[in-house]
């Protein structure tokens, strides 16, 4: 009887006898036996269109790992050094550890190593990967209504025209007429002024004031509430009643916070001169460019000087990991921490998504980020190590005040 024929595919040949294989062949073969199985077992289970798909990035195809996720391609084959996947299963980034329930043993950390080292052989192919991820639509994104100019909307008209005073008001009343409501009556002159004082300085009126106001609303309502909020207005207490939201959005604290907290013992000047901003009705636009850009401006006095510097102080707070020994990456921490900062408190826009790729919702793309990054990067807030026996903490920038303040200090 003939033999029956046996189709003994290459990987068996390979196991099982010696016979001389080619550079591809060897590549093929490790990947199968070594590869693929460590993956499977490590990584499919967040990274694979069967299981789920963390950060963007498939690892169950080689078109996967090629378009990457969210931080670019995951491999760079032939160098393992510049591969994401590597730098994540060695545990050498704490932003980036992969297996996140707990490091590869040594031995597979080396098979990946060595797959990458030799080029990253993967016979996986699977084209639909990428076709439906969605780019970011910049052009539809800048249609957002908040990035619109200004425009002056038509007053609506009303049947009722005892009731508004203003342009304003007639908005008001055609919601009301849209709910089916009508206006409830005017508040009384005590309950009017109590709602101003708490609005305007966040304290309640003395007796004194209330009587007063009382006798001038009876006389005269308009001339009344406009002395009242004169008043109001002029009150020390309102620059410390709204400077308070602004400190919030500025992150005011005394201290850095963190790892390292230590205590900024002249930051208080920052709050006195916000404060004094909103009491002396300081112009919006220099307010915001003293604090970006205080130490760029012309003075002409000591006292103008001054003010500029501890308004930059704005930049300068924050909780910052100081003790962070990589001091490059504590630098562009520093900077992503102010392009947030402005991003939130000036724009509206959390700015720091686009660190590492373009926005996902408004039009912020990664190169206008890192355009913004180089700013920041060409401004001193680090001053290098403490030279204490805290080497490895990074101390905050100084700059003295009063005449011959830098040399002073």
């Amino acid at each position: 009887m003939a033999p029956i024929p046996v189709r003994i595919s290459l990987l068996t040949l390979a196991l099982f006898a010696s016979v001389p294989i080619s550079a591809a062949e060897s590549n093929e073969i490790f990947f199968e036996t070594k590869v693929r199985p460590l993956l499977a077992k490590h990584c499919y289970s967040c990274h694979s269109r069967e299981e789920k798909v963390k950060g963007e990035l498939l690892l169950d195809s080689r078109n996967g790992w090629q378009l990457g996720g969210t931080l670019g391609s995951a491999i760079v084959p032939g160098v393992p050094d510049q591969s994401p996947v590597i730098e994540a299963v060695r545990y050498q980034n704490a932003d980036l550890e992969m297996p996140p329930m707990g490091k590869l043993p040594e031995q597979d950390i080396a098979i990946l190593e060595e797959w990458v080292s030799r080029g990253a052989f993967d016979p996986r192919v699977d084209e639909s990967v990428g076709k439906d991820r969605k780019e970011i639509d910049m052009a539809a994104g800048r249609k957002f209504w908040s990035f619109q100019p200004l425009q002056k909307p038509q007053v609506p008209g009303s049947p009722q025209t005892d009731w508004p005073r203003n342009s304003v008001d007639h908005f008001i009343l055609a919601k009301l007429h849209q709910a089916g409501r009508s206006p409830t009556r005017d508040a009384d002159p005590a309950i009017l002024l109590r709602r101003l004082s708490y609005d305007l300085i966040g304290l309640p009126p003395t007796t004194k004031l209330v009587e007063q106001f009382t006798v001038a609303f009876t006389n005269d309502p308009d001339a009344a509430i406009r002395g009242a909020v004169d008043a109001l207005l002029a009150d020390p207490g309102f620059g410390e009643k709204w400077a308070r939201h602004w400190l919030d959005l500025a992150r005011y604290a005394d201290s850095n916070g963190s790892s390292f907290n230590v205590v900024m013992r002249s930051v208080w000047r920052y709050r006195n001169w916000v404060i004094d901003s909103f009491n002396n009705n300081r112009p919006i636009d220099e307010f915001i460019r003293m604090q970006i850009a205080g130490d760029l401006l012309d003075w002409e006095t000591q006292e103008q000087r001054d003010e500029n510097f501890i308004a930059t102080a704005y930049l300068m707070m924050g909780s910052k990991v100081l003790g962070l020994f990589d001091k490059n990456q504590l630098q562009m921490d520093v900077v992503d921490e102010q392009i947030d900062l402005i991003g939130r408190s000036l724009l509206g826009l959390t700015l720091g998504c686009a660190r590492c790729h373009d926005h996902k919702f408004d039009p912020v793309p990664t190169a206008d980020y890192y355009a913004l990054a180089g700013i920041f990067t060409s401004t001193q807030t680090l001053n290098g190590r403490i030279k204490s026996p805290l080497d490895d903490e990074s101390a905050l920038t100084r700059r003295g005040l009063g005449p011959n303040g830098d040399e002073r200090l």
